[in-house]
């Protein structure tokens, strides 16, 4: 009996061991340090009495650590929740621990993303901080790798899929990059829907390349992109290279994607080059519907607009109320256009 009991104890010891040891190589891999890191939680997707994931029985997410075992999840590609969906139960404190957002980007071909239905319940998450992006996922051939390039997308979400929605979610943080190229509130490269969201984040974009920055999303790239019926505060700033601010988002990858109905009431949209109320630059093939009240609106030289900062196109209906001498004279790049 001795020598049994001696046994297990050894082979209980050698299995802690072994995920202790796993873990650490997991947290080594993602750039995360120990004073850092979560604690991920599964038991919503695959515990005892879980639910199915579908649109009549979706996953529930109850805790901050259930959220970051989403992230988890999606980041190694063990799961895009392609087809699923998730809902949020209850409003979560993120407690300004360093995020990893739900998918990172380094590039088309070189990511993993969300594909499926995020359902916030109007819920609200609080507490979201990435401080610097120094914690961002480096990946190689959408694995993630130490050796790896730094992911260029931040926020709750780093990557939303075409396939991917984001809704009825209430953010608040604050969230910094000074590592790589953009920062967002909610979504860092949208190429999906988010709708029905209210995001109230202090957004800082000054890393290397280029410097994409909005409440929403830092980018909208794909034409299956719809950013629709979303409320902003908080502030922005972009400061690197070719930089662009929005009140909602950051810049449309070469026009691609819609922005619909959305507001926009910041107290600071600031940037080195283009600023606009609601888009920062290179807006989407469709912004219509929307207002923009921020309060301070400004980019370098006249690249400053009340709905796009410059270059914009196929904005509709788009109105922003003029109060005050820091906010634009015109729609696009002091264009003149009243509204």
């Amino acid at each position: 009996m001795m020598l049994k009991q001696k046994w297990e104890r050894r082979t209980v010891y050698r299995v802690f061991v072994l995920i202790v040891a796993l873990v650490t190589a997991i947290y080594s891999a993602t750039g995360l340090h120990a004073a850092d890191t979560w604690t991920p939680s599964y038991g919503w997707y695959n515990g005892a009495g879980h639910h199915e994931g579908t649109s009549a029985d979706p996953y529930q997410i109850s805790t901050a650590d259930g959220l970051a075992g989403l992230a988890a999840l999606v980041n190694c590609g063990s799961e895009d929740f392609s087809g699923k969906n998730i809902l949020l139960t209850v409003d979560l404190d993120l407690g300004k621990k360093e995020w990893q957002p739900v998918g990172w980007m380094v590039s088309y071909g070189n990511l993993r993303g969300f594909a499926g239905t995020f359902n916030g319940g109007g819920h609200k998450i609080t507490g979201l901080q990435i401080s610097t992006g120094d914690n961002l996922i480096k990946g190689k051939s959408s694995k993630i790798d130490s050796n790896g390039t730094v992911s260029n997308t931040t926020g709750l979400f780093g990557y939303l899929s075409p396939a991917g929605t984001v809704k009825n979610v209430h953010l608040e943080g604050s969230v910094t990059n000074k590592v790589s190229q953009g920062a967002a509130g909610l979504v860092g490269w949208a190429d999906g829907v988010v709708k029905n969201c209210v995001v109230s984040c202090d957004i800082d974009a000054s890393g290397s390349g280029r410097s994409y920055a909005g409440e929403v999303a830092s980018l909208q790239g794909n034409n299956k992109s719809y950013i629709t019926n979303c409320i902003t505060y908080g502030t922005v700033k972009s400061t690197v290279g070719a930089a662009y601010s929005g009140g909602i988002a950051g810049f449309g990858y070469w026009y691609m994607g819609n922005l619909l109905n959305c507001t926009a009431m910041c107290s600071s949209l600031t940037s080195t080059m283009d600023a606009g109320g609601i888009y920062g630059g290179f807006n989407v093939r469709v912004t219509a519907d929307s207002v923009s009240t921020c309060d301070l609106v400004k980019g370098a030289g006249n690249y400053s607009g009340g709905i796009v900062g410059a270059f914009g196109l196929g904005y509709q209906n788009c109105y922003w109320l003029k109060t005050k001498d820091t906010q634009p004279d015109g729609a696009v790049s002091n264009s003149g256009d009243t509204g």
